[in-house]
């Protein structure tokens, strides 16, 4: 799973219990997942504890949030 998210996403990522719940049992099932994101200062903490369940990439000006997902 690829995911883009805005600066705002790793907050409500991480926030959100019942979305950062979803991500740790898909680590668990043992599913790649990749964030791009536009890291600042304002949410590094939320990044970092990110970077727990996924393979965190920082892109300057990401402005919006989709996930692509492979069936394979």
């Amino acid at each position: 799973m690829v995911g883009f998210l805005a600066s705002a996403g790793p907050a409500i990522h991480i926030i959100y219990e019942p979305t950062w719940d979803g991500l740790v049992q898909l680590k668990k099932r043992g599913i790649k997942i990749r964030v791009v994101t536009d890291i600042t200062s304002s949410n590094i903490t939320y990044c970092k504890k990110l970077m727990d369940v996924c393979e965190l990439c920082h892109l300057d000006g990401v402005r919006t949030n989709f996930a692509i997902v492979d069936g394979r």
